[in-house]
Order: C-alpha cells, then structure tokens, then sequence
C-alpha cells in the first residue's frame, strides 16, 4: 500500500519491484481465494500451488532472496560478536 499511496516511494518504484510484489502477494491471495470461495475450488488450488512454486522459483534470483538471507546474516553476526567479544574465550579460536 506503501508504494501506491506515498508519491515520493512511487517515483522509486520499478516494474520489477511491482513483479516481485505480485510474485510474493500471490500465493496468499490464491489461497484465500481457494479457502473461502467454493465455485471453482480445485481450480483455485492448482493456481495457487503453481504461485507458490513460482515464488520458491523466484526467490533465489529476486530481493525476495531476503526471507532467507536475513536469517543467515543474523545468526552469522550474532556469533561474529559472541566470539569477538570474548564469548569463546579460552576456546581456541584465534580471534
């Protein structure tokens, strides 16, 4: 909603960062479709298992590479510091 309704983070919006919105956003919105209408319901759920494989597809080679990504960071800072500062100490490490 952000990118659509502030002027100054549309002008910075690219179609590609409008793709990988659509990518992330559609797997949930098929799923919800298929969850809560019944006409078509098998039809729904091939769509939305053909999404969600597109995203799997797509993560590794879009910003979408972050849901993973930032975990990793996170726990690789996390024992930077807890070695850095001194919490292995006497452990070997030549840090």
């Amino acid at each position: 909603m952000r990118r659509i309704a502030l002027s100054e983070v549309r002008i910075l919006t690219t179609t590609y960062d409008l793709v990988v919105l659509a990518i992330a956003v559609a797997p949930f919105v098929t799923g919800f479709i298929a969850h809560h209408i019944a006409s078509d319901y098998k039809f729904w759920v091939i769509v939305h298992v053909i999404c969600g494989e597109i995203m799997l597809i797509a993560i590794p080679f879009t910003k979408l590479s972050h849901f993973v990504l930032f975990f990793m960071s996170r726990a690789q800072l996390g024992m930077d510091y807890g070695i850095k500062r001194g919490g292995m100490k006497g452990k070997g490490f030549a840090w």
